[in-house]
């Protein structure tokens, strides 16, 4: 018996005030699906050039920028999330897909600012360019966050329930496969330039693709506006409708509970960068690459993971990722540092860490859009959702950097093992996530599931 999909008591399909005469029908999104797919490959290209993983880490310690001020950068992108509560029925009343359009659209001319900042750095000192970064990335993480507000309604109206694990899947083996390319790029680029030359021109190349992604998605059907009697006495009560279902109520407050203390866990990840350059002694080249080989270790293992997410539900699946994460910091305290085995483990774990994030980001998926959110109220949990882990995604960046200041002079050897700087946030990390994986296996069966797709047609 698989939790497919998601459907009201009673068997009748509602749809949402989105979800009205001349929505696209199943065999509509269907054939256009690839367009979303294309888009989320050069999505990943924009992405591994410009700020997100090893490559934008390496960007703002080259640039002179502390790890607390690493750290709060870093939180801007997360924190910015909590705009999806009150922006909702604005999004709604101006329509999802154009929202995600305009605003995804604005932010790469934004991205592209950050050009810049090295120049900032030589003519005004760290100081100002820390400012100046600060604000680029505030502006453009607004504009993802109010884009991405549209969007998530808009994927689980967009893609039938029926084969949205699959579609997953295959999003992400080409996605991350296209990433992986470009890391590797990224990573000879970096290695055969002087200073931050490379990571200027990885970010203008970027932003071209970031548009080209934008583009793409004009051609995905969907996301019309709401009427316009959505106003914000109707927004809240849609919101908490659902949540009156004890079921519901319990499920999606486990799901984001645990959430929660998994994203916390998983922040340290972000300065895991560093800790391969300055405390294992591999090359900023070599770091970079190491992405690479977990968007490669991902992509082997995607397909079965969508298959299985659809056949078994999103639970399973979700468990399975974040059992194999909280491996991850042990593997990193316990491997060889400065050692002709070091790339080898770094790459070993890599992989590992492409697997597990893997299942993670599909179980999830899976789990939260069709088997914990209900179709009929999409734009309200969707916003909720977005909203706390923005609240969980910005707090661990910052935690994470101040705890990296707090024990910056840690160093010693017990039995053989080094213990550093980051060695007190690693063991906190695997207490984080296996905690999360605690509040994950406690969440239900709905009875609100049926095993047939209820999109609207």
């Amino acid at each position: 018996m698989t939790d497919s999909d998601v459907a009201p008591q009673g068997g009748e399909s509602r749809r949402s005030s989105s979800d009205s005469v001349g929505s696209p029908s199943t065999a509509e999104k269907t054939r256009r699906l690839p367009w979303a797919i294309a888009s989320s490959a050069l999505s990943s290209i924009f992405c591994s050039f410009t700020f997100t993983g090893s490559v934008f880490v390496l960007f703002l310690d080259l640039l002179g920028l502390a790890k607390t001020q690493i750290g709060l950068v870093l939180s801007l992108f997360p924190f910015c999330g909590l705009l999806a509560i009150p922006l909702a029925p604005l999004v709604g009343r101006f329509g999802v897909k154009r929202t995600f359009l305009v605003t995804f659209g604005a932010r790469n001319f934004v991205m592209f600012l950050l050009v810049a900042a090295p120049l900032v750095a030589s003519r005004w000192g760290v100081s100002a360019a820390s400012t100046y970064v600060s604000i680029v990335i505030l502006v453009f993480a607004v504009l993802r966050a109010v884009g991405e507000t549209g969007y998530y309604p808009w994927f689980q109206e967009f893609v039938p329930n029926s084969i949205r694990g699959r579609f997953i899947a295959v999003q992400t083996i080409i996605g991350t496969g296209c990433g992986a390319v470009s890391l590797w790029v990224a990573g000879y680029v970096i290695g055969h330039s002087q200073g931050l030359v490379g990571f200027q021109v990885l970010m203008a190349v970027g932003t071209i693709f970031g548009l080209a992604s934008v583009g793409s998605m004009v051609f995905v059907p969907g996301g019309r506006p709401t009427d316009g009697s959505m106003d914000w006495g109707s927004y809240w009560g849609k919101m908490t409708a659902s949540l009156r279902d004890p079921l519901f109520d319990r499920n999606f407050l486990l799901y984001l509970c645990g959430f929660a203390l998994y994203t916390l866990g998983t922040a340290a990840f972000a300065f895991v960068p560093l800790f391969m350059r300055d405390q294992v002694g591999l090359s900023p080249g070599t770091v970079v690459r190491l992405e690479a080989a977990t968007m490669l270790g991902g992509i082997v293992f995607s397909f079965f993971l969508g298959r299985a997410s659809d056949r078994y539900g999103g639970k399973r699946v979700l468990l399975l990722g974040v059992f194999g994460a909280a491996v991850l910091p042990v593997v990193w305290m316990l491997m060889p540092r400065h050692s002709s085995w070091s790339s080898l483990v770094a790459y070993a774990a890599a992989c590992w860490w492409g697997v597990a994030n893997t299942g993670v980001v599909i179980g999830g998926t899976r789990l939260v859009f069709s088997e914990v959110v209900p179709g009929d109220n999409r734009i309200g949990y969707s916003s909720v959702y977005y909203a706390w882990a923005g609240l969980a995604g910005g707090i661990g960046p910052l935690a994470a950097g101040r705890a990296l200041a707090h024990f910056a002079n840690l160093k010693a050897h017990l039995l053989g093992w080094s213990v550093d700087t980051y060695t007190p946030l690693f063991l906190a990390s695997v207490a984080l996530i296996l905690g999360g994986a605690a509040l994950y296996r406690t969440i239900g069966r709905s009875r609100n599931l049926r095993r047939h797709d209820h999109s609207p047609a």
